[in-house]
């Protein structure tokens, strides 16, 4: 078990409810919130980003994130679409 420490400095970054916290062991954190979609942490660089498509998933929060291994994509509960599929390598 990772623990991840929500400093002070993360919450004014991200501005909003985390939901959803997924680690995929090779330096990105995926955190979904209510309503600044989808942010991704660089452990390495230490900053945030969005994906790159954030389109697709405008104006809907992330109330949970799974990983599918056979596709290498995230599975993410929406909710304005429902499930959604978000590939980070694509993207």
């Amino acid at each position: 078990l990772k623990l991840w420490k929500y400093s002070d400095a993360i919450k004014k970054q991200l501005n909003s409810q985390i939901t959803a916290i997924y680690d995929d062991g090779l330096g990105k954190i995926y955190i979904g919130t209510l309503r600044e979609n989808l942010r991704i942490f660089d452990k390495n660089t230490k900053t945030f980003s969005a994906p790159l498509n954030e389109s697709n998933f405008r104006e809907s929060g992330f109330l949970s994130i799974q990983a599918d291994l056979k596709s290498n994509s995230l599975l993410l509960g929406s909710t304005s679409f429902g499930l959604c599929r978000y590939d980070p390598i694509k993207d």
